[in-house]
């Protein structure tokens, strides 16, 4: 093993990584979500906000594997509102 191969980063007081403290208890006591009229507290709130994240990333993801049919869709959502439109269609003789 070579002698450079081992490196020691030193830091300088103003650059050294920020030391983070969480308290779990104060995280969920401010913990609030309202949708409309229902309001979540605490790790209801927290398990809320996952499952409405994970929900949002499966419908962007829906989207994405969707993207290529789309314009068929759209076709055929066209004809299928001007059939039922209910003007009646002239059949020329």
């Amino acid at each position: 093993m070579r002698e450079d191969s081992h490196v020691e980063v030193a830091h300088p007081p103003e650059t050294m990584p920020i030391k983070l403290n969480l308290d779990p208890a104060k995280i969920m006591k401010a913990s609030t979500l309202h949708v409309g009229k229902i309001e979540a507290r605490g790790v209801p709130a927290i398990l809320l906000g996952a499952a409405a994240i994970v929900l949002a990333a499966g419908a962007a993801r829906a989207v994405l594997v969707g993207a290529p049919h789309l314009p068929d869709t759209i076709r055929e959502l066209r004809g299928l509102l001007e059939s039922n439109r209910g003007e009646p269609k002239r059949i020329g003789s």
